[in-house]
């Protein structure tokens, strides 16, 4: 994983039409869930980038936002 001292990581869980945010250090384990979780990383250069996890795997929806990110 891309290693930025002032990155902050967080995942946010989609399901049953909630939104729940959850620390980067709690483990998501794929294969295990039928959960989708976004995951969302804030660079020191104040960019975003935007990932969604499901049992298959990450796959990376945007690496360049700048800006605010609205659910």
């Amino acid at each position: 994983m891309y290693e930025d001292e002032v990155a902050e990581n967080f995942y946010y869980i989609l399901e049953n039409n909630k939104i729940d945010r959850v620390p980067s250090n709690s483990k998501r384990l794929y294969g295990f869930s039928e959960d989708a979780y976004l995951f969302v990383r804030s660079t020191s250069s104040g960019k975003v980038s935007l990932d969604i996890v499901t049992d298959e795997g990450m796959k990376r929806i945007t690496g360049d936002l700048k800006g605010s990110l609205f659910f």
